[in-house]
């Protein structure tokens, strides 16, 4: 099967992977999870998790170890070697490990390259990653074997021009890195102030009145109207990271065929999830539907007496973390529910100071914003790049040597 469509430019060759380079599975240790052979401190373990959640082109460490004896049951990777993950939702994800390591039976291994740079094989790898997941078989969870891997077809440039593109390349990823450092410490800067803010710890100028003790339940007015007929709004979803239409969310519609009964969320009003299994529980507000509905698995309710979008980061911040970890502990699957909001007190402060405070966060949470939507356009540009670069539409000038 051939990864890319089209002529083969000038000077460059269509080769299958298997021609230049060996593929070979990872091999874990059985039975998973033995103390005998995992959480040692003898060699690094790379699993499908340490290649997707770390950024960049290469591992130089892993957060799990085998020890001596599960080093003999895994395969010895060499620093410098090509790894790709070849099962689940985020197969097709390449990294160069930068260190000696062993990897599990969800990794594949490509080594001992001919007539390519790991580099520029990184990225081939990397642009390929939809093809892949295409390609992969399996009912449920798809995988890649060794054999698909091998007869996947590349477009190859002389080598001179390959350490150039990746070259180029390489440029786009340092400025995503510093984006993305630049978006770790204002996130670890807004943690920090909103912790300090809303607990008192730190007042703003002006402000020196004492705080008041109010229950949650006072603050807050829950609304429960429920459509009386299907599609009567559209369906929206609460995530970690705000709301969306649940059709765009999932992809999908996945809420039930008749939405009679679902609960109305306005614009403006708060909902969440009223169980979770780690007590981790996330307040959005709906600001994008005048109105919408969602499962009734949700609590829906907006804030009175109070700053609603202080209310809002209140309800998301130190505070309310703390006051439900105080009352959840031991619990495996936790249910919250509004009416349970009489268990949590907050100290207060006066209206001014909470819109100061509100302001305060906003200001913060617009600068992550910002970066975010500059992080995902220089990874939109970088994309298109790749497109170009690594099929010869364009091609780079190499400097002759003599």
């Amino acid at each position: 099967m051939s990864g890319e469509k089209g002529g083969v430019p000038e000077a460059w060759r269509e080769v299958r992977i298997g021609e230049i380079a060996n593929v070979t599975r990872g091999a874990s240790p059985r039975p998973a999870g033995d103390s005998r052979y995992f959480n040692g401190d003898y060699l690094p373990w790379v699993t499908v998790g340490e290649i997707t959640n770390k950024p960049g082109m290469y591992l130089c460490s892993t957060d799990s170890f085998l020890t001596e004896a599960g080093a003999k049951f895994t395969r010895i990777i060499q620093p410098n070697t090509l790894l790709l993950t070849n099962s689940g939702a985020t197969l097709g994800v390449p990294k160069i490990t930068q260190i000696l390591c062993g990897a599990n039976d969800g990794v594949a291994v490509i080594s001992e390259l001919k007539s390519v740079t790991n580099e520029y094989f990184y990225y081939l790898l990397d642009r390929s990653i939809l093809a892949f997941r295409t390609m992969a078989s399996g009912v449920g969870q798809p995988n890649l074997n060794t054999d698909l891997i091998s007869e996947f077809s590349i477009l190859l440039p002389p080598l001179p021009e390959q350490r150039k593109i990746a070259a180029i390349l390489s440029t786009w990823d340092d400025a995503l890195a510093t984006l993305g450092q630049l978006l770790k410490a204002k996130h670890q800067q807004k943690r920090g102030l909103a912790e300090a803010l809303l607990t008192g710890k730190k007042r703003l100028p002006g402000f020196e009145g004492k705080w008041e003790k109010k229950n949650l339940r006072e603050m807050v007015v829950e609304y429960s109207h429920k459509s009386t007929e299907n599609d009567l709004y559209p369906v929206i979803t609460s995530a970690k990271s705000g709301i969306y239409l649940q059709s765009e969310y999932f992809k999908k519609s996945v809420s039930s065929e008749d939405t009679t009964g679902y609960k109305i969320v306005p614009r403006g009003y708060l909902t969440f999830r009223s169980m979770s299994d780690t007590g981790d529980f996330t307040f959005n507000r709906q600001d994008i539907l005048d109105n919408a509905i969602i499962s009734p698995a949700y609590g829906v309710f907006k804030f009175h007496q109070i700053d609603p979008d202080f209310g809002l980061y209140l309800m998301n911040g130190k505070p309310m973390k703390d006051s439900l970890a105080r009352v959840t502990q031991g619990g495996t699957r936790i249910a919250l529910k509004i009416s349970s909001f009489k268990e949590f007190n907050f100290l207060v402060p006066g209206l001014p100071e909470q819109q100061a405070i509100a302001s305060i966060l906003s200001t913060l949470d617009d600068e992550i914003a910002s970066l975010e939507a500059l992080k995902a356009k220089v990874q939109e540009q970088k994309r298109g790049l790749m497109d170009e670069l690594l099929t010869g539409r364009v091609r780079v000038k190499v400097e002759e040597t003599c």
